[in-house]
């Protein structure tokens, strides 16, 4: 009986069935779609690094090394389990072609590197250590898409040809935010192109369990002198890796926290009118003596049964979705073969989603506890809930439009030339790469004294890293990365204080701040003490670097530079392609700043991208659904009247336009306060987000363009939907006021 009732129930509202399933299935296929791709994402990750035997701690050094110096220091450290040197052979890009495709343009430091023997390997695309024979080389995953290349493809360096014979994954420089890719090739054609290229060492630890690689960093520094380039540690290495495509996740999952709420929103209406709907059966079931808990079983029961086909739809949908926004993902890190993981990770969320929607629903129906059976037989209808219906369908477009203009406004933040400005980077136009090179002061000179003459240049900076032992004000030890020369020429964003202007004064980037808990004025101790002037933001080098005019007496200690980069604007009249072009024979990397931000975050612009679509397709289709159903429920609600109005002579026609400018007014305020949670909300929660990764002071970098055409368009399907709803007035007939009264 029990089973006859409730599909009765189902089949007499329909559209209100319907709905629910459809909110249910929409909120449990976004969380368990999120849910599944940080599994797959983390998965992937820690699958690559514990494959390749990711170092827990790696110093990268330009410069002469003495191996017996590091085998006494990894003897007589008790936290070292192990520990090798492999050599990297920088390549100037200008000089390397994969395919047909020169590598110029490229962002990313590109060299050779042989098979490691004790970890840190480099994986094949079945997670296999491939042995490369002669004349053969493995090409960086993320470059098969990126350049269109395959299997026994060509790649040249100079006169220098090597057959492509597979791709690899790199667990450390997977990311395309890691700004160096290796590629494998055979010890015999190492040894034979190192006089093509400038070598660079890698000094890998594996440390023993749950070593604290900060001071491991301060210990290594303390003893040896190779510190010539930036130190990385295995926390930092599944950041960059994580954080690629965890934006793209993190959006999903904020469009399902949107969806959610929605949901909850609109089951609590749609819960709300069915009861109110089902008044008088419950007042008879009260009459004969059925119990309130009873009664609530019968309606909950449904809800029961609804939930769990919303949750099976929702999971189907989730796997389908997450197939093609994984792609690039597996490619990068690989595959988990977690299937029946993800199957469990998506029932648990889809049942705590299913969960929370239920507890929603059982406090409306609670409401009939309080009914007495004559209030529930002979109640009164109000009209307040069509106002609250209204403003349901404001709400839940608001919602809508502004989760889409979030992902769209953050997608073209990380596209501006102005994202630039938290990579501690300022307003120049062209960056030039001096790294790598045997001689990076001469080389850097030379560049200076062609720019000082160049009447196409407005002005330049150039400014030098070097790796520096700093000692805060607690006497803790960091090692750290600090940039040298002007900084007022092309002055980065400060969240507080100034750029060094004076001998004395440092800069530091937010996230260093945060580590050593320092503020403005605080002092640090380098070769001598120096005041914190100011704080900036810097999502590059793990977030944690420094800024300096010069050191004390002018002690630049060229011979420790790890790399120059000089920043560049030219005169409006110059042709930017042409300057850079010239530039770029000279054997230095030259960029416009537009492709270098690209070229660091387009695997995740692209990534988002993904998701702004899902959340655009998410949008609409709620957007249809809640106002075909509410503007449909107002209808049905006003039946009588309507049928009334047309006996007394009103056509359809004016009485549906009377209904669309009804329904037009909740729409539109929808969208305009969808705009400004999309630009105003939005941007404070992204700039909580981003944060964490050391970005201070965030703001949307807006294009006013897509974000007319995106509000627009999710106005007129708002529109389209609100006409067709009241489509269904041509279906109330006149006569039906003479036999039916609400």
């Amino acid at each position: 009986m029990i089973k006859r009732l409730i599909f009765n129930d189902i089949k007499n509202h329909k559209l209100l069935s319907v709905s629910t399933v459809l909110f249910m299935t929409a909120s449990t296929m976004l969380f368990s779609l999120a849910a599944m791709l940080f599994a797959t994402l983390s998965g992937s990750v820690d699958k690559l690094m514990e494959t390749a035997a990711c170092p827990d701690f790696l110093q990268m050094h330009s410069g002469d090394i003495e191996l017996e110096k590091i085998d006494e220091f990894a003897k007589n450290n008790p936290s070292v389990d192990d520990y090798q040197v492999s050599g990297f052979l920088n390549i100037d890009n200008n000089i390397i072609y994969l395919g047909d495709t020169n590598l110029s343009d490229s962002t990313q430091d590109n060299g050779l590197c042989v098979q490691n023997e004790q970890f840190d390997f480099l994986i094949d695309m079945e997670n296999n250590i491939p042995r490369v024979s002669e004349g053969e080389v493995y090409v960086p995953a993320c470059y098969k898409s990126m350049y269109d290349i395959n299997v026994s493809d060509t790649m040249k360096i100079l006169d220098e040809e090597l057959r492509i014979a597979g791709f690899i994954r790199d667990s450390q420089m997977s990311s395309m935010m890691a700004s160096s890719k290796r590629f494998l090739v055979n010890k015999a054609d190492y040894d034979r192109i190192k006089k093509i290229g400038s070598e660079e060492y890698l000094i890998e630890f594996l440390l023993t369990e749950n070593m604290d690689t900060n001071l491991f960093s301060t210990d290594y520094s303390s003893a040896l002198p190779y510190t010539n380039g930036p130190q990385i540690t295995k926390p930092l290495i599944k950041l960059m890796n994580v954080l690629t495509d965890g934006i793209m996740i993190f959006i999903i999952l904020l469009t399902g926290v949107a969806v959610l709420l929605i949901s909850l929103l609109c089951t609590k209406c749609i819960t709300s009118i069915s009861v109110e709907k089902d008044k008088p059966e419950a007042g008879m079931l009260k009459a004969i003596g059925v119990s309130d808990r009873n009664i609530r079983f019968l309606y909950f029961a449904k809800y029961i049964l609804l939930s769990v086909v919303g949750s099976v739809l929702g999971i189907i949908g989730a796997f389908v979705i997450r197939n093609p926004l994984s792609i690039k993902l597996q490619e990068s890190y690989g595959a988990t073969n977690n299937y029946s993981v993800s199957i469990i990770i998506a029932v648990i969320v889809s049942a705590v989603v299913e969960i929370i929607i239920l507890l929603f629903i059982n406090k409306v129906i609670k409401s009939i506890d309080k009914m007495s059976a004559l209030e529930a037989l002979f109640s009164v209808k109000s009209g307040k809930k069509e106002k609250g219906q209204q403003v349901i369908i404001a709400i839940v477009i608001a919602i809508c439009v502004g989760m889409t203009l979030l992902t769209e406004n953050l997608s073209s933040t990380l596209a501006s030339p102005d994202f630039v400005t938290y990579m501690g980077i300022g307003d120049a136009k062209i960056r030039m790469d001096i790294r790598g090179q045997k001689d990076i002061i001469g080389v850097t000179n030379e560049q200076i004294e062609k720019l000082k003459s160049d009447t196409n240049v407005d002005k330049f900076a150039p400014l030098k890293t070097v790796s520096r032992t700093v000692t805060t004000k607690d006497n803790e030890e960091v090692n750290l990365l600090i940039e040298t020369g002007e900084h007022g020429i092309f002055p980065v964003k400060y969240s507080e204080g100034a750029y060094p202007d004076e001998e004395g004064e440092i800069a530091i980037s937010a996230l260093l701040a945060t580590q050593l808990s320092l503020n403005v004025n605080d002092t640090i101790n380098i070769d001598g003490p120096y005041k914190v002037c100011g704080i900036y933001s810097d999502i590059t080098n793990g977030g944690k670097t420094a800024k300096v005019k010069s050191f004390y007496g002018d002690k630049q200690s060229d011979d420790n530079v790890i790399w120059s980069v000089i920043y560049v604007s030219l005169k409006d009249e110059t042709d930017v392609n042409k300057w850079i072009e010239k530039y770029n024979t000279t054997g230095v990397e030259t960029i416009n700043i537009n492709d270098y931000v690209n070229g660091t975050y387009g695997q995740t612009i692209a990534q988002i991208e993904k998701a702004k679509n899902v959340a655009f397709l998410v949008a609409s289709i709620i957007i249809a659904v809640v106002v075909l159903l509410f503007i449909r429920l107002l209808i049905e609600k006003r039946r009588y009247k309507i049928s009334l109005k047309k006996a007394l002579g009103f056509n359809d026609s004016s009485l549906i336009k009377s209904y669309i400018a009804n329904g037009i007014l909740p729409v539109i305020t929808g969208v305009i306060l969808g705009v400004l949670v999309g630009t105003v909300l939005g941007e404070k929660i992204c700039a909580i987000a981003l944060m964490s990764f050391g970005a201070t002071g965030f703001k949307f970098s807006i294009q006013p363009v897509s974000v007319t055409l995106i509000s627009g368009l999710l106005l007129l399907i708002s529109i389209s939907s609100v006409y067709v709803a009241t489509l269904e007035i041509k279906n109330i007939k006149a006569y039906e006021c003479c036999i039916k009264n609400d």
